[in-house]
This record gives C-alpha cells, structure tokens and sequence, in this order.
C-alpha cells in the first residue's frame, strides 16, 4: 500500500501559489539573462565571467525548478515559464567587467529582496515555504557577499 499524502486546500494557498509562481517567473527570467551574460562576455576576465555567470543561470534553473515543484505540491498549474518577469533586462552590449559584474549583482540583490520579501508574506502562512525561500535567499547571497576585486 502507498502512503499518499493529502492536500489539505486553505483559504492561504492562492497568497502562496502566487507568490511562488511570481518568484519562479523571476528567478526563469534570471536563467536567461545570466545566459545572455555568459554568451556575450568580452573582457579580460572573459573565464572567471563566463564560468560566473553559467553557474548562476544554471542554480536559477534549479531554482526555478525547484519552485514550480513546491507549487505543483499544493496541486495548482506552475506558469513560471510563460509568465512575464519584472526583473532589470542585464544590458546588451555591455563589455567592460565592471558593467557586468554591476548587472549581475544588481539582479542577485533584486531577487534576494523579492525572495526576502516572499519570506515575511509567509510568516504564519507556510513556514515551510518561508524555509526554502530563505535558503534561497542564502545561496544567492554566497555570489553577492564576497569579493569581487
């Protein structure tokens, strides 16, 4: 015999399926702009970038997979992948390090506010998810809080 969890539907579930939903469109979003970032780098730095920014699209996948699976738990449609983000686009054309590294932290620091975020909506709501949300949040900090020089 199978031991099936169920489900039990709450008044909160649409506040959080959203939430989680608008953090999947995000971080999916990040998934492509850390791509665009790793194809395009030119710099004299071009390895450390180039391997930087790949590692940061594909944790974003994982992330963003991650997310959609949390939502499909609660039994609603995961549209993270076809939603639109509002996330900064990371510029075209830019070449010199610094631009790129500025960029790239820009949207670290602008998913961990939004993720932060998803934590206090949370508070009381799914401790659990406020738990993943924080971890996150914790794992995208490693890439920001450290130095860059």
């Amino acid at each position: 015999m199978y031991n099936i969890k169920v489900i039990k539907k709450s008044k909160n579930m649409p506040a959080v399926t959203d939430v989680l939903n608008s953090l999947t469109t995000d971080t999916h979003e990040l998934v492509k702009q850390f791509k665009l970032a790793h194809w395009n780098v030119v710099s004299k730095n071009f390895q450390s970038l180039h391997e930087l920014f790949d590692t940061l699209a594909q944790y974003s996948y994982d992330v963003t997979d991650r997310l959609s699976e949390r939502i499909k738990f609660y039994d609603v449609y995961a549209v993270g992948f076809v939603a639109k983000s509002t996330l900064p686009q990371f510029p075209i054309g830019a070449t010199n390090d610094k631009e790129l590294l500025e960029q790239g932290l820009n949207l670290l620091l602008e998913i961990i506010k939004r993720l932060e975020m998803g934590v206090k909506e949370f508070d009381g709501l799914s401790p659990t998810d406020g738990n993943i949300l924080q971890d996150i949040s914790a794992q995208y900090g490693q890439y920001v809080y450290r130095d860059w020089e």
